[in-house]
C-alpha cells in the first residue's frame, strides 16, 4: 500500500526531530571525572525510567497537535500560528513562575498535569478552531496544556538536579532524549491512526497516553527532600 503526503510529512516531521535525540546520547558532565562507582547511563535510565517516559509523553503530545492540527481543522497558519505560539508562551511563562515560588514534588505536578494535558488533547478534537466559541475554547485547551507542560518541565529538572549531581549532564541528556524522541515518535503514531483509521482515533490515543502517564508516575520514585 503507497504511503500517502499526510504520513510522509509525519515522518518527515518525525525524522527532523532525531538529530538533537541522538546527539543527547553522547552528553556528559564535563566536571565529573568516571569511577567505578559512578552510575552508569542505563542505570540513570532505569532508575528515573517513569519520569523519562512522562517526557516522552507529554512533550511529544504537542508534536502531534503540530503535525494533525492543520489538516484536521483546515484553519489559516496566521491562526494556527497564533495558537501554538500561545501554547507555546504558557510553557514558558509557567517555567519562570514555577521555581521562586513553588516547591514542585515531581509526581504529585506529573499527575495532574498530565490529567489536564488529556483533556486539553481530546477537547482540541471535541472543538476544533473553526472560529467563535469553538475558537475560544481551543484557545483555553492550548494555555493549560501548555502551561502544564511549563511546570512538568521544571519539576523534572529540579528533581535530576537534586538527586543526580554526580551526573547531572547524562541525566539531563537522557531527559532531552525521551522529549525529542516523543516529539519523533508519537507524531509518526498518530500520522498513522488519521490516516488509516480516523482523527478521532489519533486525538484519543493520545488522550490515552496522557492518561497512562496519570496512572503510571506513582512508581516513580522521584520524591524530593524536604
Amino acid at each position: 500500500m503507497p504511503i500517502s503526503a499526510r504520513t510522509a510529512g509525519h515522518a518527515l516531521y518525525g525524522t527532523g526531530r532525531d538529530t538533537p535525540l541522538i546527539f543527547s546520547f553522547f552528553l556528559s558532565d564535563p566536571k565529573s571525572e568516571r569511577t567505578d562507582g559512578m552510575p552508569e547511563v542505563h542505570m540513570i535510565g532505569w532508575r528515573n525510567k517513569w519520569l523519562y517516559l512522562s517526557s516522552f509523553i507529554l512533550i511529544g503530545i504537542s508534536g502531534v497537535l503540530i503535525s494533525l492540527y492543520p489538516e484536521f481543522t483546515d484553519e489559516s497558519p496566521f491562526i494556527l500560528g497564533i495558537l501554538f505560539a500561545t501554547m507555546n508562551a504558557a510553557t514558558i511563562c509557567s517555567s519562570l513562575i514555577a521555581p521562586p515560588r513553588l516547591s514542585l514534588q515531581p509526581i504529585q505536578t506529573i499527575r495532574l498535569a498530565s490529567a489536564l494535558v488529556a483533556i486539553a488533547v481530546i477537547g482540541s478534537f471535541v472543538a476544533p478552531v473553526y472560529g467563535g466559541i469553538g475558537g475560544g475554547v481551543f484557545f483555553l485547551f492550548m494555555v493549560v496544556g501548555g502551561a502544564a507542560a511549563g511546570f512538568v518541565f521544571v519539576s523534572q529538572m529540579n528533581y535530576l538536579a537534586v538527586t543526580e549531581k554526580m551526573q547531572g549532564g547524562t541525566a539531563v541528556g537522557l531527559l532531552t532524549a525521551a522529549s525529542y524522541g516523543g516529539m519523533a515518535f508519537l507524531p509518526f503514531i498518530a500520522g498513522i491512526l488519521s490516516e488509516y483509521f480516523s482523527y478521532a482515533a489519533a486525538f484519543f490515543v493520545s488522550g490515552f497516553f496522557c492518561l497512562l502517564v496519570t496512572l503510571t508516575i506513582g512508581r516513580c520514585r522521584c520524591v524530593l527532600p524536604e
